[in-house]
Parts: structure tokens; sequence; C-alpha cells
């Protein structure tokens, strides 16, 4: 029992590579010859077949067994009125298989010789789902069409000995008949081709067998299935199994019953198999191994897992003007923990800092930076903050570019910056005036001129500044410090100007010439005790512009007419 229990195995692994018939039929030799030969189904033996036969019938013409040679005769006729061609055709029943190759082997010849003429007969191969069978009398040669060409083509008989012809058949789809037919060459009289063997080879397609997805990008955290598939891309038969190679356990899948995935597992003869990630896990790649005649194939690839991180954000509000507000986590990761800080820490307080979600409350005016920090994910800590989150009316802290510490100088330009962004900028003072716009975040102001006294005055510069919730204003002042630093001839001038400190004994460090609009147009910069500099203004258009005098501590500003 065992050995032909091996004898089976063999032969099954011998399908699997490809099939080889042979029909010989010199050693045939039936009983009845006559005309009759393939009317009905008649099984000739073969070797290669598990029946040791295959069926043949007649489809058009007369089909005759010649004792004296041992072969298949089948006469071709062409009839020089109306130019038609006549001869016969049967058929041989093989499973043609999809995706194989065939080489067919034909030994045959014609009955007479006509080497060196145009008169010999044709034999042609097809391959075709005409099952079944046509002719059924004794009525000598039908009409058949003539078609010497296509692939593979016809041969043409021209010898009387027998020969081997070669037929080849590349890739064929499912299949299930051989046809040979034997037809006239034209004005070729009557002439007779004769088949003594025919041999299939059979090639199978190279097995190969793969799984897609090939790339498996998995969310962490993510829970969505995936559904792997092997593709026989040999189109191999025989399949009898799948078994799948999950990595070793734990391997981060979950089976689609809901139980943790082995080391290996079988699907049977399905091609599929859905796996779901489990959470917090980093998955082992799949691959699988299929069983097909008796062998073993591993697929030439696998379903390679990469974690790629979500695309992690907060969801809330960007502005609180009172009470409380909810924020937390857009594609949290499952299982994950998560952190929640605000900077300045006093300007809110988080109500729940280790929770999914939390909520803040307001407790004083200003800007915070809100922090969620995330824990447990599958590439570990992961930070995500939101910049400016407003909360209540933002009232500014600065102007930055006003120093009340040192004072100003009467006409000097002042550069002033708000502190914090805001939705809108209201500017206004006294003892100056504002250049430009005045409601944008960066104004330009121009200290009034003093009227003779030492210390005459102060100017004070207002911000009222507006967000969702509200305005919030600010106030700075400062004093104006009358009396010049330095002198400037000529005003108006025209191409020179000289800036002399040599009565307050001021030193020249640095002049900035500015048009109405703030722009800087001219910087000369000194060093060493300079206290007398003439410069050249030519280059400016006619216009007023303001000059700007530093001596290494303060600047003055004054106007200049240029003509």
């Amino acid at each position: 029992m065992k050995h032909l229990i091996s004898i089976l195995l063999l032969l099954f692994s011998m399908a699997a590579i490809g099939q080889n018939v042979t029909i010989d039929y010199q050693a045939w030799n039936p009983s009845g010859t006559t005309c009759s030969l393939f009317v009905n189904p008649t099984n000739v033996p073969a070797t290669g077949t598990a029946s040791g036969t295959i069926e043949h019938q007649r489809k058009l013409g007369q089909t005759v067994y010649s004792n004296s040679d041992s072969s298949i005769q089948m006469q071709t006729v062409y009839q020089t009125t109306g130019g038609v061609s006549q001869g016969a055709r049967f058929r041989i029943a093989y499973n043609f298989k999809a995706g194989y190759s065939y080489m067919i082997y034909v030994t045959a010849a014609a009955i007479e010789n006509t080497v060196g003429l145009p008169t010999g007969p044709f034999m042609r191969l097809d391959v075709n789902n005409n099952g079944g069978g046509g002719s059924t009398g004794c009525n000598g040669p039908e009409t058949v069409n003539y078609n010497p060409g296509g692939s593979p083509a016809a041969v043409k008989l021209s010898s009387n000995s027998f020969q081997e012809f070669q037929f080849v058949f590349p890739a064929l789809g499912t299949q299930p008949t051989l046809e040979i037919t034997a037809f006239p060459e034209v004005n070729g009289g009557t002439k007779t081709v004769r088949v003594r063997k025919i041999r299939i080879v059979e090639t199978p397609p190279s097995t190969s067998f793969s799984i897609t997805p090939a790339s498996v990008p998995i969310t962490c955290g993510s829970t969505t299935p995936v559904t792997f598939t092997v593709n026989n891309g040999g189109g191999t038969t025989g399949i009898t199994g799948y078994t799948w190679n999950l990595g070793a356990t734990p391997n981060g899948w979950l089976l689609p019953n809901g139980t943790p995935a082995p080391t290996t597992y079988s699907t049977g003869t399905t091609s599929t198999l859905t796996l779901t990630p489990v959470c917090g896990f980093v998955q082992k790649n799949v691959s699988a191994t299929v069983a097909a005649n008796a062998i073993n194939y591993n697929t030439t690839n696998s379903g390679t897992v990469s974690i790629t991180q979500p695309s992690l954000s907060i969801n809330g509000n960007s502005t609180l003007c009172s009470g409380t507000t909810n924020y937390s986590i857009n594609n949290l990761p499952c299982n994950a923990t998560v952190q929640w800080q605000a900077s300045p820490a006093d300007i809110v307080t988080i109500n729940s800092p280790n929770s999914p979600q939390t909520t803040i409350t307001m407790n004083n005016n200003g800007v915070i930076t809100l922090t969620a920090v995330i824990s447990n994910a599958c590439n570990g800590q992961i930070p995500v903050s939101i910049e400016n989150i407003n909360i209540g009316i933002q009232t500014p802290t600065n102007i930055v570019g006003l120093n009340p510490p040192l004072g100003v100088r009467p006409g000097e330009l002042l550069e002033l910056d708000a502190a914090e962004n805001a939705s809108s900028y209201s500017w206004s003072v006294q003892g100056g005036a504002i250049l430009g716009y005045s409601n944008q975040s960066h104004v330009t102001i121009q200290v009034d001129q003093c009227q003779g006294q030492i210390y005459n005055g102060w100017i004070n510069v207002q911000l009222a500044y507006t967000n969702a919730c509200g305005t919030g204003y600010f106030g700075e002042y400062t004093t104006i410090e009358c009396g010049t630093m330095f002198a400037m001839s000529p005003n108006p001038a025209t191409d020179h100007v000289t800036i002399d400190g040599r009565k307050k004994n001021k030193s020249i460090k640095e002049i900035q010439i500015m048009d109405k609009l703030g722009n800087v147009k001219q910087v000369l910069k000194y060093s060493g005790d300079i206290k007398v500099v003439n410069f050249n203004i030519s280059v400016l258009p006619s216009d007023i512009y303001y000059v700007k005098i530093f001596d290494g501590l303060k600047w003055e500003s004054k106007q200049l007419k240029v003509q």
C-alpha cells in the first residue's frame, strides 16, 4: 500500500510539471478499417493519460486506417471547376489548460512523392472548443477551407517518407479539442495525407505566488482590518492548501474570529485571509506557503508592515473669552495617554490634565500655549501643541520702542510696535503726531517740537487692542527733553548739510535721513569723538525729510527741507 501511495504521489507531482501524451497509430491496428473510422467516439490507445486511451471522432470527410503502413489516411481533392477544396478532419479530446504552452509533434507523410512540385497536400492543427462529431457517411472528401497560414501555419507534405513535424501553441486558454485537418493545394489534384503518430508535450507556466498588498502602512493605533491575498501568477493547478506565516507570537494580529493569531494559520484552499491589527502592537510581516501537487511553494514576497504616525492635532477653540472650554486630540491612537500643559500656567486652570479630553477654565487675560504630550503610542511619545490660544480680552503689556526713563527729543521719530498680536489696532498720541496709518501693529510717531523751555511737556501714546473677546487698552508716556543737542545748517538745503554738536559737547555716532513715511534714505556712521560732520544730500529729491542724530545714548530728530 505504501508503495502504491508513493507511486500516486509521484504521478501527481509529475502532472504539475507537465503532461506528455503519445498516440501511436502504428501500435493500434484496429480491426475495422472502413471509411466509418471515428464516426462514433473512439478511444485510441495513448500513453501519458490516466485511462491509457484518448477519444477520437471524425468531423468531416473520410478517415481511414491503412493496415499496410499503419497510419490514418485522409484524402484531399482540389476541384478546378469552382475552385473547391475538399479534404478531411478528425478531432482529439484533449484538455488544454489555461496558461500552459504546448509542443505538438505529428509524424506524417503524403502517399504521392511531390518533392519539388507545388501540388503536395496540407496538414494543419487547430486547438478549439469544437467538440462532438460531424460527417457520418462514406462520401469521400468534403468541402474544407483552404487555410495554409495562421499560427501555427499548416505544413505541406511533399514526401512519401514519414517525417515528424512540430506545431507550437504558446500560452493557450482552456480548450478541450485538437483538430487535424487535411486539405489540398490549389490545383493540387487528388492527394492523401497519412498520420502515424501524434505527441503532445505540455509545459505548465512558471510557478509564481505573491501576496497583495505587498506594502501595508498601518496608522499607529489603527484597528482597521487588512485583507491579504495570495496571487497565483503562474496559473498553477492542483492547489490543496494555503498556510499563512504570521510571525512569532505575539505578532500583533487577530484572526477573523477575534482570537490572537498564531505563528502559522491555514485557510485550506481559500487564498485570502483578513487580519485585524491589535491595538498598541507593531504588527509582523505576513507571507504564505502554497501546497500544490504535493509541492510547497513560498510566496515571492511578504506583506511588509510599516507603522505610520497619525496626523494628530488639538481640537478646540482658539479663543476663550470667559468660563471654560473643552479640548481633545484628533486621531488619538488607541490606548494612548495624554498629559495636558498650559504656558503661562497662571492664565488658565487645566481641570483634567491626564485625560484624552480636558477642560480649561479662564483665570486671567492673556495668551497661552496649550500642549498635549501623547504617550504609550506605537512609537513612544508624540508632542502636539497649538500656539496662541487667546484667553479673555488681551490687554497689551508693552509698547516696543517707547523708553520712558530716558525721555525723547523734540522732533524725534519713534518706531513703535504692539507687544501682542490682535485682530485690530488703534493708536492715538498726545504730544506728537502719527505718520501714516494708525490701525497697524507698527506705527511711526513724530515728537512735538519744544517752545524754548528746557522741559516742555510730555508725550502719551495709547493703544486700543481688539480681539474676539473685546478691546483692551494700554497707555505709556515719557517726557520731551527740550533744547537741542545738535545744530543743523543750512535748512532748507540743496546739496550739503552740516551737523554740529560742539555747543552741547556732543559726539556724532550715527545720522539717519528718513522720508515722511519713515523710510530710511541714508545712514551715516562715525567712530571716535566726531562733533562736526558735513554730508552730501544732492541725491535726495526735493521734499521734507527727518534727520535723526545719535550721540551714543539718545537720538535727536530734526526736520530738513531739501530743495
